[in-house]
């Protein structure tokens, strides 16, 4: 096991200082080993995820560390996927694994793709991609028939065939009267064998809409219990849910009716949403084991229904669950419980409060297509939006450049009101931006008056919103309005909004979060926004109050913008969020005119190059680290040697100083500081000569064995090069024949005594 070292410490190897984090700790038999980085080898890898076939699924593995930001990241990519425990990977459908592996890619990960992912998913695609151009054909067959009678197909319905047609699993959740049976009908491929399972009334309604649309497919009507078959290719099996055979049960008889489904078998789960139950119900218990045996013979399961939420939002996860899409939208039961907002209630069960609306949407995506009869068939009129720049006093001007000031300054200035957006308050932002707003919402009434006056001029009734209630409150009274705050009483206004479209009233004034919801007022024509609540919703709830079923007239929303950097800015902040609400929740409303097809191309040259990139890298840097290791490692040898050098220095002035005590310690003083080299003077120096050269000759294996035979190891060095010295005659100074004759006295026992003086008489 090999990880980052967690403390300071040395290299076990070139004895540099590893700081924390910057080498690598080792274990072997229960001892840890610290090495820094070159000496180590090892190279620290960007973390990549590997991607390859699991189970006939396609599964995602993390090899590495990713930290907080990028596991957020790739947990968002792999939204709907599965994690498998045993196997410690996540696992996505192959018709969804384009999509993620892309999503990987886009944000900058390192994907490893294996070879018989590749060869799956392209297959994959061209299967796909065939079956989309069969039916747009077929679409067209249609369109034809229908045009002979003066009808056509709508731009939501070549849509919805196109989505379906390439999905192996898929809920279509058109209104009613949308025409998903048509859809259905057209998205089937051609040949294909059709189960379609519906209630009994509707059996009739198949029969009828297949023979006018496929008369390339034949239909056959089962009745009764026991009648269950599987169709045959081209054919379309019509049943209901109350004579499926009873697979599910572990004791059924029936079961053996499995093994006989055919390939490619389509399985249609029409008016879904009585599979509410789920596995509990016996309905459910065997839809779901019936489509899950066309799935595993590469079939496919479509869900239609208008309504898969009934009552409880456990309804939409036993629906989805009913074609396997369930984990595929909301990866987990846990994820679709905070989705929905949901707790475990007091007496078992959940409770539900109000959906994340945003993320339902995406997730429901993923597995539906949903069209109102708003969206795709709308007589609405259009409604447009409208900018007024106010004016406003030296005195409110001055306000609030104190607070710009207070922030920062207009270079922190959307900064500020980002965090006040978000922020509680005791947050200084929050706090000081709510005072401008307030002083904002003053500031305009004035310019709201000369608004509202010219409106009454003209006869044209008017519906004033504010966030702030001082705007409100300066209407109270006036002659012909009406106003609507939290204050006001249900019946009071139920009251003003029979007034208003009765013609009683010259207009409405109401705070955003009071009139914005449960009220039409569609008389107008005209709403005055002085100004917005901080969530781009709410306002537009409050615009629909007259963009509505009920409206004739084209609709303006006309908004007061004050002449100061403040209000203008907190003006782009808000079209910035109603952007990203277009781009996300209300992107879940798909048009007639939108093409809800998005087909991903499997692209993975940048993702190839990368890991290419990645590995060139660490063989780099490998290299480098050898290079590295190798310069620490000849740096050390040195720095051993000048150590072990700088120790001998050391170790001769102590014998120096030794002999000169013992000298000093009989009488002697001698001048060690002499660099004056000299033969032997002495009787004990011309002994020593003799002893040092008998002594090296006799020190072979330079001290290496315990002999008594020659030198000590504390002598080696020394002695050998004493006896190199006199041999060669280059003679000694005086401190040096001290110290060698003071040596060799040691080893009397191998050379004898040494006699007379251990210096010269000059010396002394």
């Amino acid at each position: 096991m090999i990880l980052p070292n967690r403390i300071n410490t040395r290299c076990g190897v070139c004895k540099a200082a590893v700081l924390v984090g910057a080498g690598w700790s080792e274990v072997n038999n229960g001892q840890w080993t610290t090495r820094c980085q070159p000496c180590s080898g090892h190279v620290a890898t960007a973390p990549t995820v590997q991607v390859s076939m699991w189970n006939g699924r396609v599964a995602f593995k993390i090899d590495g560390f990713l930290g907080p930001e990028m596991f957020s990241t790739f947990r968002r990519c792999l939204e709907g996927s599965k994690f498998d425990f045993s196997a410690k990977v996540n696992t996505i459908g192959i018709q969804d694994a384009t999509r993620a592996i892309q999503a990987l890619v886009t944000s900058g990960m390192l994907v490893n793709v294996a070879a018989d992912v590749r060869a799956t998913l392209t297959v994959t695609q061209e299967s796909v991609r065939a079956d989309r151009v069969a039916a747009g054909n077929r679409a067209d067959q249609v369109d034809a028939a229908l045009k002979t009678r003066g009808l056509n197909l709508y731009n939501f319905q070549r849509h919805g065939i196109n989505w379906l047609s390439g999905c192996k699993g898929a809920l279509l959740a058109d209104d009613m009267g949308l025409g998903k049976t048509v859809q259905a009908i057209t998205a089937l491929p051609e040949n294909a064998p059709v189960l379609v399972i519906c209630p009994a009334v509707a059996k009739g309604v198949w029969s009828r809409e297949i023979a006018k649309w496929r008369a390339d497919l034949r239909v056959t009507i089962l009745n009764g219990r026991g009648s269950f078959r599987w169709p045959a290719p081209g054919e379309v099996v019509v049943t209901n849910y109350d004579v499926l055979p009873d697979v599910g049960a572990a004791t059924s008889k029936d079961t053996a009716l499995l093994d006989l489904a055919p390939q490619g078998c389509v399985v249609i789960a029409d008016e879904a949403h009585v599979l509410k139950g789920g596995k509990r119900t016996k309905r459910g218990l065997r839809f779901q084991t019936l489509a899950s045996t066309a799935r595993k013979m590469d079939g496919r399961t479509w869900l239609l229904t208008a309504t898969p939420l009934l009552n409880r939002p456990q309804e939409t996860w036993n629906v989805l669950a009913a074609a396997d899409l369930a984990h595929t939208a909301f990866s987990n039961w846990n994820n679709f419980v905070r989705v929905f907002n949901g707790r475990p209630g007091e007496w078992g069960g959940y409770t539900w409060g109000t959906p994340d609306a945003e993320a339902a949407a995406m997730c429901l995506r993923r597995v539906s297509l949903r069209r109102s009869k708003i969206e795709v068939l709308t007589d609405l009129p259009a409604k447009r939006l409208s900018f007024r720049t106010v004016d406003l006093t030296a005195r409110d001007t001055k306000a609030l450049d104190a607070i710009v000031a207070k922030l920062g300054g207009t270079e922190n200035l959307a900064a500020a009101l980002r965090s006040a957006m978000a922020g509680s308050d005791k947050d200084l932002c929050f706090t000081e931006i709510s005072r401008a707003r307030a002083i904002l919402a003053k500031a305009k009434i004035p310019a709201m008056m000369e608004v509202i006056e010219s409106f009454e001029e003209q006869g044209e009734p008017l519906v004033v919103f504010s966030a702030h209630r001082a705007p409100i409150d300066a209407l109270h009274g006036r002659a012909g309005w009406a106003v609507i705050t939290g204050d006001t009483a249900p019946e009071e206004r139920t009251s003003i909004e029979n007034d208003f479209q009765n013609g009683k009233l010259l207009g409405v004034a109401c705070t955003i979060k009071a009139g914005g919801v449960a009220i039409t007022l569609t008389r107008a024509a005209n709403s005055l926004f002085v100004d917005r609540e901080w969530t781009p919703a709410l306002n537009e709830q409050a615009q629909d109050r007259i963009f509505r079923i009920g409206q004739l007239r084209g609709v303006c929303c006309d908004h007061l913008i004050a002449d100061h950097v403040l209000d203008q800015r907190i003006a782009d902040l808000l079209e910035e969020k109603t952007n990203i609400v277009d781009n996300s929740i209300q992107a879940s409303n798909v048009g007639a005119d939108d093409n809800v097809v998005v087909e991903t191309v499997l692209d993975l040259s940048a993702a190839d190059a990368a890991v290419k990139a990645e590995a060139d890298r660490v063989a780099a840097a490998k290299g480098l680290a050898a290079e590295e290791a190798a310069r620490r490692l000849d740096r050390a040898a040195e720095l051993a040697a000048k150590e072990a050098e700088k120790e001998a220095e050391e170790t001769k002035k102590r014998r120096y100083e030794a002999a000169r005590q013992r000298a000093v310690a009989r009488g002697i003083v001698v001048r060690v500081d002499d660099p004056t080299r000299r033969p032997a003077r002495t009787e004990a120096e011309r002994w020593a000569e003799k002893a040092v050269v008998h002594l090296a000759g006799q020190d072979s294996d330079f001290a290496a064995v315990l002999n008594d035979v020659g030198f000590n190891k504390p002598d080696v060095s020394d002695g050998h090069w004493f006896s190199k010295e006199v041999q060669m005659g280059r003679g000694l100074t005086s401190a040096q024949w001290l110290l060698m004759t003071s040596m060799c006295r040691k080893y009397h026992r191998q050379v004898g005594e040494c006699p007379g003086s251990e210096v010269s008489s000059d010396e002394v």
